[in-house]
């Protein structure tokens, strides 16, 4: 039986994972660990335009089993070595390796915990991303892609956050919003700021 011929100036040439469907390419990335995601970004501007594709990213991030979210406080330098910085970490807890896997971490001044609280505080989650502040300073994290955005309002000075989502809608105007109070009053006054629109929302 004679083989099919193909259209004249039509070739069949290899296929290599640079040149792989964006669709074969997804499949495979969501296969991936999110650090593995992270290096991905650094192969070529197509990979980088797919690895930070939003639809990627959450289905990526759904595959993931639930952890547990710890945050910690470790010294820079040894006993006699005190540099006065200190490595501000987000990790989490892998139930079945019994092991803890690093989320999001930076370093920052030092504190004295007998004078109060951490600077550091994890706020909220959502679809992955991380709602967190420092020195009163609220930033939203991705960890997969290491991308951070400060946000603002809220206010922590005087505002207390009560939440993190994401509000579902076109694909023109789907949107993060924090929820949080400020206390004016006997009552608690609640507001609503979409993430990078630097306006609130009296609800």
């Amino acid at each position: 039986m004679a083989e099919p011929s193909r259209p004249p100036g039509q070739r069949c040439g290899p296929l290599t994972i640079a040149n792989l469907p964006e669709e074969i390419l997804s499949e495979i990335l969501l296969l991936l660990p999110p650090k593995s995601i992270l290096r991905c970004r650094a192969v070529c501007k197509a990979w980088r335009a797919v690895t930070s594709d939003r639809a990627l990213l959450l289905a990526h991030h759904r595959r993931q089993l639930p952890r547990r979210l710890f945050t910690f406080v470790r010294d820079v330098g040894g006993y006699h070595d005190d540099l006065g910085v200190l490595d501000y970490c987000v990790e989490a807890f892998d139930f079945r390796t019994h092991e803890f896997l690093s989320v999001a971490r930076f370093t920052g001044e030092d504190y004295d915990c007998l004078l109060g609280d951490s600077p550091f505080v994890v706020h909220a989650a959502c679809d992955g991303l991380l709602l967190m502040s420092y020195n009163n300073y609220l930033h939203l994290c991705n960890p997969t892609t290491r991308q951070w955005l400060w946000v603002f309002p809220p206010a922590l000075q005087h505002d207390k956050v009560v939440g993190l989502y994401y509000a579902h809608g076109h694909s023109s105007n789907s949107e993060y919003r924090v929820l949080y109070h400020r206390e004016l009053g006997l009552e608690p006054t609640f507001y609503i700021s979409t993430v990078g629109s630097g306006k609130e929302r009296c609800i």
